[in-house]
């Protein structure tokens, strides 16, 4: 490296120069090293190009103008356009080319000014002809891209490091064993293919947009703690790892424990304050609901789990026939023989006489124990066994009137006096022969219209006059 604080070369400058490197150069706003004061770009095939970088670095306080001149008409070029404009403690660097047309070394000296300083590189090439391996690497140009440097070559291996190394024109062109068309170079996890720039961020304790940041925009609460990790609900900002555990069926602090360091009296791991019967160790939150007519899994139902097979929205623990819709515990019991309401009895309300048998059945009359299809019939007027007849064998001459009469009370004056004559029976006509057929009591008993004392039954031929009658005494009236 060479510090050159004044663009003179005259012995008496290097006398000047040799005092200030005696006390130090003199305060200047921007200083200027460049680095390598010499390059020797070794031997270049005719008409072939090779390269070299030149640092320009402002370690001074001021930024600088740098332009650069070349002495001569060698066949050397700088690869930059105009001046170079390099900031306090910027690092620039430039490259330099050499294209020899002739055979031999030729040399020029680049000079690098900025204000009133200047420093001078020496610049030299040997022009040759033919194929020339000058890194030894096995490759010459032009399919050597740089034969200055052995580690690059078309059998080199790509690295990261801003150099083509394996000479196919693509800088850092590494593998990309993911597979996520991302080389290795510019991939933070070239081992996992959801990892490459640009990707979306997904919350999976990655970092798969590579910018050095893992599941950014993933949590919702703004607690510190993202829901794919730890947060077990990044909707409320008191529940994450860090929150402690209250008494009220939440878990705050995420260990998949509720409540845990509270109160549980029967023991079944629900603490008092959520427990919907802190006496009973089957029933908690979470816990199989069963038929046993206690709500197990706290939900203010009691035995909703059974199947409910036949449908209508009763399940087995409380249906008593779950193969018949309308058998369940809300049906309306009907007199059908079966139990409707599940009531532990089948028509229950159709036997209100107790004596054994329902209306449907066939109980004619269910307010008398004495009525129903069981019952002996009698005569009392009521139809006893249900045939839907009443008194049915005790008019057994068929003349419409029963032995205890309508009344159904045997003894009375509407009896059949004489169930065996169809002729006597009460409100029969009385006639004359001899029987009771109207069974007031007196057979014969026609009436005397007439008063007489004759009746129609003695004799009488005019019930209705007093004076015609047998034995009466004939006159002369007509």
């Amino acid at each position: 490296m060479s510090l050159t604080c004044s663009p003179f070369r005259t012995p008496l400058a290097l006398l000047a120069l040799l005092a200030i490197g005696l006390t130090g150069c003199p305060p200047s706003e921007a200083l200027i090293v460049v680095d390598p004061t010499s390059l020797d770009f070794g031997e270049v095939l005719l008409d072939q190009t090779a390269s070299q970088q030149l640092s320009i670095t402002n370690e001074g306080e001021s930024p600088a103008t740098v332009v650069f001149q070349l002495t001569g008409d060698g066949p050397f070029e700088v690869a930059i356009d105009g001046a170079l404009n390099v900031r306090p403690g910027d690092q620039r660097l430039i490259f330099v080319e050499a294209e020899p047309w002739t055979q031999g070394t030729t040399t020029d000296v680049l000079r690098v000014l900025w204000g009133d300083e200047v420093t001078e590189v020496s610049l030299s090439v040997t022009g040759v002809t033919g194929q020339i391996d000058q890194d030894e690497d096995g490759w010459s140009p032009p399919e050597d891209c740089d034969d200055l440097d052995p580690e690059v070559n078309p059998d080199a291996v790509e690295v990261c490091d801003g150099v083509d190394n394996d000479c196919n024109e693509v800088i850092d062109d590494t593998v990309d064993d993911d597979g996520d068309g991302v080389f290795a170079c510019d991939d933070c996890d070239d081992d996992d293919p959801i990892n490459f720039p640009d990707n979306v961020e997904v919350c999976d304790e990655q970092d798969n947009n590579c910018d050095e940041s893992i599941d950014e925009g993933f949590d919702a609460d703004s607690d510190g703690y993202v829901s794919c990790v730890d947060d077990c609900d990044d909707d409320d900002a008191g529940v994450n790892p860090g929150a402690s555990e209250l008494c009220n069926g939440i878990d705050e602090n995420c260990d998949g424990v509720v409540d845990e360091g509270f109160d549980d009296a029967d023991g079944d791991g629900e603490p008092f304050c959520t427990d919907c019967d802190d006496t009973d160790d089957t029933a908690f939150h979470g816990n199989i609901e069963i038929c046993d007519g206690i709500d197990n899994d706290c939900d203010g139902d009691v035995d909703e789990n059974g199947n409910d097979l036949d449908g209508d929205g009763y399940t087995t623990c409380s249906d008593c026939d779950d193969s018949n819709g309308a058998i369940n515990p809300g049906a309306t019991e009907v007199c059908d023989g079966l139990d409707n309401n599940c009531a532990a009895g089948a028509d229950e309300g159709f036997d209100e006489d107790a004596d054994g048998e329902t209306t449907c059945a066939g109980d004619c009359d269910d307010t008398d124990p004495a009525v129903n299809t069981s019952a002996t019939e009698v005569c009392d007027g009521v139809d006893n066994d249900c045939s839907g007849v009443a008194d049915e064998g005790f008019d057994v001459d068929a003349d419409g009137v029963t032995t205890c009469g309508p009344d159904g009370v045997a003894g009375n004056d509407d009896d059949d006096c004489d169930d065996t004559d169809p002729g006597n029976f009460p409100g029969n006509p009385e006639v004359c022969d001899g029987l009771d057929n109207d069974c007031d009591g007196a057979a014969e008993d026609v009436s005397d219209a007439d008063g007489d004392l004759i009746t129609v039954c003695d004799g009488d031929c005019d019930d209705a006059e007093p004076v015609n009658y047998p034995g009466n005494t004939e006159v002369c009236d007509g």
